[in-house]
């Protein structure tokens, strides 16, 4: 989750917004849990005094309450996917525009697939995430402080009889948000590299052809397939647990409600229109409860989303020029290579070795030598897409 914090940087320029998603957000969750408190009014005022005006008003007053609800509603679902879409369009180009300057190194040794996974994939999991995820995450929150409040000031025994079947809830959730981000990374690291067995094979599709291995490829993707495959169902296995078990909570907190809020009733403790506010409670905390693993499922894909995205940012160039680096205003073209010595990463035998020569401005050499020589790294090594290990490449003598 350490990952997804580093978030705020690009949420910044758009408090604001945030503010107001905040500001709607708290609006629908105070709409909603007033709703119980008009049926209990309704109840023990209206029905049990042979009140009909109580009735219009509750009527009229939940009418007002549902257009309230739809306008607020409206704004809040608009500026919560203003704040993702553009973030997640900040993102890609800031993304885009690191990989654009990272050293040739770095390319190397960098599935293209892959990069191109974290700017598609990674980041529409992110987006998703803070457009629709933490918001309706956040009004669990809400909605969970505002219950809870609301049904411990009515009575604070059977708050906490209704809330019992929750505490198993929460450890399930917990132990399944520890798993969930290391199952979705997995599942992006197997996307990443089928991408770049696609990205591979159909740029590289004439060297298939012509030496006749499309069986061979075909086995090497569903390979790959696969993997991805097993990836997601881990995750579908895992989730699968949580759904039947919030269910089956739910339902055992509304059984308590009933049967211990029921004795209350005979009891003169309560009131029937008490009971059915707690029993509204518990159903209004539902639905968000049963979609908890969801949400936490949405979170765990963004958490693996933004790690990945950010290893990638988190990158820094191996080339950078020094402050006080020389800026010629005229060069001639004079080249020198002294002493050069140069290995890839991850090579044990140089790419080049003890290179010295020098030519002069307009001057035309023919370099000549077998496949792997170092043709190709030694005219890399003048605009500097690689740093030598040793001597030194010389520009009109700098």
């Amino acid at each position: 989750m350490k990952s997804l914090l580093k978030l705020t940087v690009f949420l910044g320029k758009y408090k604001f917004h945030f503010l107001g998603a905040l500001i709607t957000l708290a609006g629908l969750t105070a709409t909603q849990l007033v709703i119980p408190n008009i049926l209990q009014e309704v109840i023990d005022e209206g029905l049990l005094n042979d009140d009909p005006s109580i009735l219009i008003n509750a009527a009229l007053l939940i009418l007002g309450i549902g257009i309230a609800r739809s306008i607020i509603g409206f704004f809040q679902r608009y500026l919560s996917e203003y704040i993702s879409m553009n973030i997640a369009y900040d993102l890609r180009n800031k993304l885009f525009d690191h990989i654009q300057r990272m050293s040739f190194s770095y390319h190397d040794h960098t599935q293209t697939g892959q990069l191109m996974s974290r700017c598609t994939e990674d980041v529409r999991s992110m987006q998703f995430f803070i457009g629709v995820g933490s918001i309706e995450l956040l009004q669990v929150i809400f909605i969970l402080v505002g219950t809870l409040g609301l049904m411990l000031s009515a009575n604070i025994q059977l708050a906490l009889i209704a809330l019992l079947p929750m505490l198993p809830l929460i450890i399930i959730t917990t132990d399944f948000g520890g798993k969930v981000s290391k199952l979705f990374y997995a599942i992006d690291q197997a996307i990443g590299d089928l991408s770049s067995r696609l990205q591979e094979n159909v740029t590289g599709v004439q060297v298939v052809r012509a030496f006749s291995r499309e069986s061979h490829e075909i086995d090497r993707f569903k390979k790959k397939n696969r993997e991805l495959w097993n990836a997601r169902v881990t995750v579908v296995r895992e989730w699968s647990k949580i759904m039947p078990t919030t269910n089956f909570l739910v339902v055992v907190s509304t059984i308590l409600i009933v049967y211990f809020g029921g004795k209350m009733v005979m009891a003169g403790d309560m009131t029937i229109g008490q009971i059915v506010a707690f029993n509204s409670y518990v159903l209004i905390l539902s639905m968000p409860i049963q979609h908890i693993a969801w949400y936490v499922n949405s979170a765990g894909e963004a958490s693996a989303g933004a790690t990945r995205v950010f290893e990638v940012l988190d990158q820094e160039a191996e080339i950078n020029s020094k402050e006080d680096a020389i800026m010629p205003m005229d060069i001639k073209g004079k080249v020198e290579f002294k002493n050069v010595n140069f290995t890839y990463k991850g090579e044990n035998s140089p790419a080049l070795s003890r290179i010295n020569f020098s030519v002069e401005p307009g001057q035309t050499i023919g370099i000549i030598g077998a496949t792997g020589s170092g043709k190709t790294t030694l005219i890399n090594m003048i605009p500097r897409f690689y740093d030598v290990d040793e001597g030194q490449i010389l520009i009109d003598g700098v």
